[in-house]
């Protein structure tokens, strides 16, 4: 037998190639690509391409908003695999027959897609799972695929709105993206980190994945009876209210983004159930991940969004960002002011925070700024989240629910109830006044960066004026110090410091009396220069 024999794979690789050219001169790719053509390719190409096709649609980094659009609209119907195959996948995988691990194995699957199929089933033991079955042979279609249409598209510029879409790359971005969704092992990870990072969550939960008998190729979890989200019949009928389920969802939600850094990037009716007063997120193949920075720069830009800040906005959108080019920073911060002149007459509550993102991403691209894949994500899983929240309680509010978040983030540690009664009205305003001044310096600094900051110039002033201004600046300096020795008083009674004098700590009683000795001294002054 000769050994120079090519695989036997060769002709079938040949003949798909050829497919996949037929179906690009079909469309007369070769003329450009629109929005509409690129989904007809996809969906004649055949499921994983619209697999690749669907997760292409997240990625407002890489594509103009009008594809995007139109690739949400790709929808997978997918053969279920028979059940020969399924027994293949599970047996291979697992090393035992299927009886073995799994005595009750349902054969209809309940659910198909491109990638694998979930079927329920129970354990030796008696605990009902669901097991995910990958498809046989999957990954080295999909790799094949990938490979044929690179090579097919080669001499091809695709082309849509005023954008050149940069295909390698963005082929490249979606096999990586592909191989972590065929490894179910990086699933099982990120649900046990879900699982980690919620215990302290009450009412919200993840099913408990199987290490033991779970693979790249095969995972089983525990099995979630739950109703779901969006079935509002069920719901009402045991009792739930709709409304508080929404605001436990989003609040937790944009803890999973603010806090954790580790979020659910697609959280769509079917992946929500509802189970014992809990919420359970299912299907955790498709999680977003933040770092410390960009949580931050997130926080800082929706922040910004609530109060109506461009110069916030625009520097949250560079934080966040790498650029490709040059920043016209001016331009940018343009955008954003025209952005937000959208949202300036508009009731927080009414606003819309996936279309804020959306806008964003789109800001950041027109300016070359390419965005981590953790952004690119988070957009989808707000998008999604909020539709889901549209649907079935209109009155819940996402933005809303997050300024409230960082006014109680701001202010949780604060007791302004106690620290109001031991001080009195003239000093809490002035307290306020001081408080007020950094903030009046920065506000100062980024109207200068907008470009927005007038300059008065005016002529010296008389000899008189100026003894005048000195000694109204003299008085302002003393009742400034004044004020902070009273203040800074008041704040040191809410200090449990030894010893006390007069029921007062120590330090806050010497406090009031220099206080008391620098308000006499002010008195002196200002008798000592009446007019």
């Amino acid at each position: 037998m000769s050994t120079k024999q090519p695989p036997a794979r060769k002709p079938k690789e040949a003949g798909r190639f050829f497919q996949i050219v037929g179906i690009l001169q079909k469309h007369k790719v070769v003329l450009g690509v629109t929005p509409e053509k690129l989904r007809a390719v996809l969906e004649d190409l055949g499921p994983t391409f619209v697999k690749l096709g669907q997760l292409l649609s997240i990625r407002l980094d890489l594509l103009p908003q009008d594809f995007c659009t139109e690739l949400q609209k790709l929808r997978s119907e997918v053969k279920p695999m028979p059940m020969d195959e399924v027994a293949r996948v599970v047996e291979a995988s697992l090393g035992m027959p299927l009886h073995e691990a799994f005595p009750v194995f349902e054969r209809e699957p309940l659910g198909s897609a491109s990638i694998a199929q979930a079927h329920a089933a129970a354990l030796p033991d008696g605990r009902r799972v669901v097991v995910k079955v990958q498809r046989e042979g999957i990954y080295d279609r999909m790799a094949s695929d990938i490979a044929l249409l690179r090579k097919a598209v080669k001499p091809i510029q695709w082309v849509g709105s005023a954008n050149t879409i940069d295909l390698d790359m963005v082929l490249s971005e979606l096999w990586n993206v592909s191989q972590q969704e065929m490894d179910f092992l990086i699933e099982a990870d990120n649900a046990e980190e879900f699982i980690r990072l919620n215990l302290g969550e009450d009412g919200i939960g993840c099913p408990q994945p199987y290490r033991e008998l779970s693979t790249r190729q095969v995972l089983v979890m525990e099995e979630i009876d739950g109703v779901q989200i969006d079935d509002l019949e069920t719901l009402k009928q045991e009792g739930y209210n709709v409304a508080d389920l929404c605001l436990k969802l989003c609040n937790n939600f944009m803890k999973q983004v603010l806090d954790d850094g580790f979020f659910h990037a697609d959280p769509h009716p079917g992946n929500l159930r509802v189970r014992s007063g809990q919420i359970v997120f299912l299907d955790l193949g498709m999680v977003g991940r933040l770092s410390a920075r960009d949580q931050a720069a997130f926080e800082k830009a929706l922040a910004g969004v609530a109060a109506r800040d461009a110069s916030a906005v625009t520097e949250a959108v560079l934080a966040i960002t790498r650029p490709t080019a040059p920043v016209d920073r001016r331009a940018l911060h343009d955008d954003v002011k025209a952005m937000l002149d959208e949202y300036l007459e508009m009731d927080i509550g009414r606003m819309n925070i996936s279309n804020i993102v959306q806008e964003y991403l789109r800001i950041a691209r027109t300016h070359g700024l390419k965005l981590p894949q953790g952004v690119t994500l988070l957009g989808r899983g707000l998008s999604t989240l909020e539709g889901v929240v549209a649907d079935i309680s209109p009155e819940t509010n996402l933005l809303e629910i997050v300024a409230q978040r960082f006014a109680r983030k701001k202010f949780k540690d604060i007791d302004w109830k106690e620290l109001l009664s031991k001080n009195a009205q003239a000093v809490y305003e002035s307290v306020q006044k001081s408080l007020s001044t950094p903030a009046l310096i920065n506000d100062t600094l980024r109207t200068a960066l907008g470009g927005e900051l007038t300059v008065r110039v005016e002529t010296a002033p008389s000899a008189a004026q100026c003894r005048e201004e000195k000694r109204r600046a003299a008085r302002l300096n003393r009742s400034i110090v004044f004020t902070g020795l009273f203040a800074g008083s008041c704040l040191l009674t809410l200090s449990g410091v030894a010893p006390r004098f007069l029921g007062l700590p120590w330090v806050a009683a010497a406090g009031f009396g220099a206080a008391g000795l620098y308000g006499l001294y002010c008195l002196w002054q200002l008798w000592r220069n009446r007019d």
